[in-house]
């Protein structure tokens, strides 16, 4: 946005005219073509400054109050193409939810089935030892 609107009032000093009397002068152009670029400058000089202002009123605030001052000036056209652009950071699309649980049922089930495999193997030793420690009871 910064580089069209330079580039706009670089073209109207170019020919010796203020920005604003660029805009008029192609408003009032016969042309519509030279016309509807006089409105869409306008427009683009208007937007630029707005964003800039907010930007600066942004920078301005603490990082802490940041989201604060965002809430307080919105800018909904971006608000609304972010929010269309948004993927959560969770799966949450059909095919997302089915993986995630099965991934959570096999990590339950090798969780599962490694805790159990250790609790077999440590029962396994300590039969052998109690059958151990009688074998040393009936000798002695």
């Amino acid at each position: 946005m910064k580089v069209v609107v330079e580039r706009f009032e670089e073209s109207a000093r170019a020919a010796d005219l203020a920005p604003e009397a660029a805009i008029e002068r192609l408003k009032r152009n016969a042309d519509d073509i030279a016309a509807r670029q006089g409105t869409d400058a306008e427009a683009n000089r208007e937007r630029y400054a707005a964003l800039e202002r907010r930007y600066r009123d942004l920078i301005g605030t603490t990082p802490l109050f940041r989201p604060f001052e965002i809430v307080v000036d919105p800018d909904w056209s971006i608000a609304g193409r972010a929010a269309e652009d948004y993927r959560p950071a969770i799966p949450a699309t059909g095919d997302g939810i089915i993986l995630a649980l099965a991934g959570f049922v096999l990590g339950w089930g090798c969780g599962g089935g490694a805790h159990g495999a250790a609790a077999m193997a440590r029962r396994r030793r300590e039969k052998r030892a109690s059958a151990a420690d009688s074998k040393a009871d009936i000798i002695a």
